[in-house]
């Protein structure tokens, strides 16, 4: 037991190094988010399939010790498939995002080791959908084309390993989104039908998938170690 108490110590001492404290100003960064998801359900006769993933490489620069300005670019892939053993109807549904946003960020710094981060972003997002569901004697499909626009705050915490790594979480969101959608659906024997619809929302985003955990590698400005 001691050993591997004194093992996770001396893991801890090499990758924080020593205390040090640095001005930021002038400092890049680089870093992002990838996210993974996957859900399966069944209890024998209902099946339901669920998977996805997202990637968002990060890109910043301090202007001065608290700010810092930058982008992002984004890649979202969506699968859901369900079925049923009573009979043939089934459900396939994907999804693919992209998006592109700019943001500023303030910095609040606790020691040498932590810190928390409000993040003003401004982005846009492009999405395109594909629904198909099968029933005994009838199929539907759905083709959807998304535009969406928004402004967010968002809050994390960083902590530093060292001068050059730090980990960040992030957990919900407060913003505005605007959405644009357009809808064509084909129904076997009853032919197609197009349809488009706009909305607008104030959003407080508390839910478990907002969470975001990202590694950041800064380099450049001047440390004072």
């Amino acid at each position: 037991m001691k050993k591997t108490l004194s093992a996770i110590c001396l893991l801890f001492f090499v990758l924080s190094g020593n205390s040090f404290a640095q001005d930021y100003k002038g400092s890049i960064f680089l870093g992002g988010n990838l996210n993974v998801s996957g859900n399966i359900n069944s209890d024998g006769f209902y099946k339901s399939e669920r998977f996805g993933f997202s990637i968002t490489p990060n890109v910043g620069g301090f202007v001065s010790k608290s700010f810092a300005i930058g982008g992002t670019i984004s890649y979202r892939w969506y699968q859901q498939m369900n079925s049923n053993n009573y009979d043939d109807d089934s459900l396939h549904e994907t999804a693919n995002v992209i998006g592109a946003s700019v943001y500023a960020r303030y910095y609040k710094f606790f020691g040498s080791k932590f810190a928390f981060v409000a993040t003003g972003s401004i982005g846009y997002s492009y999405g395109l959908s594909d629904i198909e569901r099968k029933s005994t004697d009838r199929l539907f499909t759905s083709k959807g084309e998304q535009n969406s626009v928004g402004a967010f705050l968002t809050p994390s915490v960083v902590y530093f390993i060292n001068p050059s790594f730090g980990l960040e979480a992030s957990f919900g969101r407060i913003g505005y989104s605007y959405e644009n959608n357009r809808q064509t659906a084909h129904e076997e024997g009853f032919g197609s039908e197009v349809s488009r619809n706009e909305r607008s929302s104030f959003q407080l985003d508390l839910d478990i998938t907002s969470l975001q955990i990202g590694l950041m590698y800064y380099f450049g400005g001047k440390k004072q170690e």
